[in-house]
């Protein structure tokens, strides 16, 4: 079947980010020179000043690949204007592998949870990609380029459809996601993504996101 399962990985961040942030504490509320402030050692206070100046924290950046989303789950994401997106096309997203009968989509827990809604689900999974073949085959026997019938068919995909992206954002926004994506309000897929996301972030930057619980 297409259902796929979530990966999250931290693929790159800021070098040396809670430094640099508490660099970027001391430059706000010190006399000294830049070229004196990078000479002098951290304090564990400059980081924690870092949450009275949100400002600093924008400095550092974190940047995620996210694998095995449906394409609901990356709607919700580009929510949050403030970070780059890389979003694979819809049409890549539906390529099938010769040991499928459908492409890729995110079963919902909600709906996972019971047999008969999950049966429900699975077989309009299948309907749908049926009659996206058919549309493109017979699309394309009138005449109709194949990318533009790959297009005009891809219109009947559900928000289930699987994708993946890549999400950059700074440490500021990463905050502010966590804060809000992590509550009993969202939807079960994004908590989880988030919760993963969290984890790795406080591996690189746990004073940084100290607190936060997801």
């Amino acid at each position: 079947m297409g259902k796929k399962q979530r990966k999250v990985l931290l693929l790159a961040h800021t070098l040396d980010v809670e430094s640099l942030i508490a660099k970027a504490v001391q430059l706000c509320t010190s006399a000294s020179g830049f070229e004196e402030l990078l000479e002098a050692p951290n304090k564990s206070s400059d980081l924690t000043k870092c949450f009275r100046r949100m400002c600093s924290i924008e400095h550092g950046t974190f940047t995620f690949a996210l694998e095995g989303i449906s394409n609901e789950c990356a709607h919700q994401f580009r929510r949050h204007r403030i970070a780059s997106f890389s979003h694979q096309s819809q049409k890549d997203s539906i390529k099938r592998r010769k040991d499928q009968d459908t492409f890729g989509y995110i079963l919902p827990s909600a709906i996972a949870a019971d047999p008969e809604t999950k049966q429900i689900f699975e077989k309009l999974m299948r309907e749908v990609q049926n009659t996206h073949d058919l549309l493109i085959e017979k699309l394309t026997k009138q005449g109709v380029a194949p990318e533009v019938a790959v297009s005009a068919a891809g219109s009947i995909l559900p928000n289930a459809c699987e994708t993946r992206m890549i999400v950059t954002m700074n440490a500021r926004e990463l905050r502010h996601f966590f804060n809000k994506r992590g509550n009993s309000q969202t939807e079960t897929e994004l908590v989880l993504v988030a919760r993963d996301m969290l984890k790795l972030a406080k591996q690189s930057a746990p004073t940084l996101f100290a607190g936060i619980e997801i």
